[in-house]
């Protein structure tokens, strides 16, 4: 595994790990409460670096 996919696992591990509650997810438990502002999912915030870092591991893929 190289350092890359090792990161992505860690950031795996982070988001679905207990030490991260999601405001959307709590939102939604809560019976999507009347509110102005629906919560973001920090989960899909996650996501985005993952999906950043399989990109740039492609890239580097296609250099070798």
């Amino acid at each position: 595994m190289n350092n890359i996919e090792s990161i992505i696992k860690k950031i795996k591990i982070l988001r679905d790990s207990d030490s991260h509650v999601c405001e959307y997810h709590v939102w939604q438990q809560n019976g999507e409460p009347n509110t102005e502002k629906v919560p973001v999912c920090s989960c899909e915030q996650y996501d985005q670096v993952i999906y950043r870092l399989d990109d740039m591991l492609e890239d580097l893929e296609k250099l070798i």
